[in-house]
């Protein structure tokens, strides 16, 4: 199912794809891999180490080396995080059974068949079996959205209230079943991906004290004389706050990945709601026949448009979730007459990544 007709044409009738891996899913790849560790039971260190490694290669030409070993950074303590967070609040008991992951049955379940003769492909995170004994869909999300869970006598949070009605959970609950999972729910496990970023800290010196100069640069120390003028206590101490009406200014820098990542570790530490939530999403039998039914009518659109040739855009969408790797051929009103654009590449298989997962896949 596509929100954007136009999207899908390029995509998949045309087969462009962006240069490179976009940073959203990059990090989402990465992350994922080091979650595969934590279900495994391989450990922490072992489960960061694995969502790194794609990091020691040098970064893409359209990245420095600092934005680089930032995302990795990003990556490793959200897996840190992730690990610590589930992992204390299901040993001690914290964690409600229809939210705990007590056996792993399948994992990156590929997947490529027909549901009511519509052809649809995916990959399930997981069949898991919850505490409760249930059977489920296990899906892994990262986003930008606000997942934390709302307060007391406060509407519930959208983004928890659209999965209830979301076509993919639905299409994997369908297809699990139809692999012969008696799935009987979806757990939805979601990462919210940092707000905050590098920021500029202090300058210290040798003494580990902020440096304050004025417009010439020249340090400003503090002068404290007696009567007799001699120095008194604090003389020849440096200021430690700059002062706009002198101009003095507080000589600063940009935290370093590993520093930036220390106060990642905090933040998460301080307000783990924030960064991961899990929720079960049921699904109901009219659940599954309404998508198939929307599965349908989508079929017999893309084969009208093809028919016609006509991809309508859904402006709507530009910029949900960011913005579409494909607005700029869309601003740009770019022809597939015109040639493969600068930026993108043209492949064969559109759906190479699942073809690579169904040749090792195994259950």
């Amino acid at each position: 199912m596509h929100k954007c007709n136009r999207k899908h044409q390029l995509a998949y009738e045309l087969g462009l794809k962006p240069e490179g891996t976009p940073r959203p899913f990059r990090m989402g790849d990465a992350y994922h891999r080091g979650l595969e560790v934590i279900k495994a039971a391989g450990g922490v260190d072992a489960a960061v180490a694995e969502s790194v490694r794609f990091y020691d290669e040098p970064p893409p030409p359209f990245m420095t080396q600092f934005d680089w070993d930032v995302e990795r950074e990003t990556v490793a303590q959200l897996v840190n995080g992730y690990a610590w967070y589930w992992g204390n609040r299901q040993a001690s008991g914290q964690l409600l059974p229809e939210w705990t992951i007590a056996e792993v049955v399948a994992n990156e379940q590929v997947f490529a068949l027909q549901l009511e003769g519509v052809d649809v492909a995916g990959k399930i995170d997981g069949i898991v079996r919850l505490g409760d004994g249930r059977l489920a869909v296990l899906e892994h999300k990262t986003t930008s959205d606000d997942i934390a869970p709302a307060p007391a006598g406060k509407p519930a949070n959208p983004y928890w209230l659209r999965l209830r009605i979301d076509g993919q959970i639905s299409m994997y609950f369908a297809a699990a079943r139809a692999m012969g999972h008696d799935v009987r729910t979806v757990l939805y496990d979601v990462t919210a991906k940092p707000r905050i970023s590098p920021k500029q800290i202090p300058v210290l010196d040798a003494d580990g004290k902020k440096i304050v100069v004025d417009a010439q640069g020249v340090r400003q120390l503090k002068v404290k004389k007696k009567k007799d003028g001699s120095p008194a206590a604090g003389d020849g101490e440096p200021y430690q706050t700059g002062d706009a009406e002198k101009g003095w200014t507080l000589q600063t820098r940009v935290e370093t990945p590993v520093e930036f990542g220390d106060r990642l570790r905090a933040d998460i530490a301080e307000r783990p709601a924030y960064y991961y939530g899990r929720q079960e999403i049921p699904r109901l039998n009219s659940d599954i026949e309404e998508f198939l039914r929307e599965l349908k009518a989508d079929k017999h659109a893309l084969e009208y448009f093809r028919w016609k040739g006509i991809w309508p855009r859904n402006t709507q969408v530009c910029t949900v979730y960011g913005t579409c790797e494909y607005f700029k051929l869309c601003h740009n009103g770019w022809n597939p007459s015109d040639g493969v654009p600068v930026g993108f590449v043209q492949i064969q298989d559109v759906h190479r990544e699942l073809n690579l997962a169904t040749e090792g896949a195994t259950e």
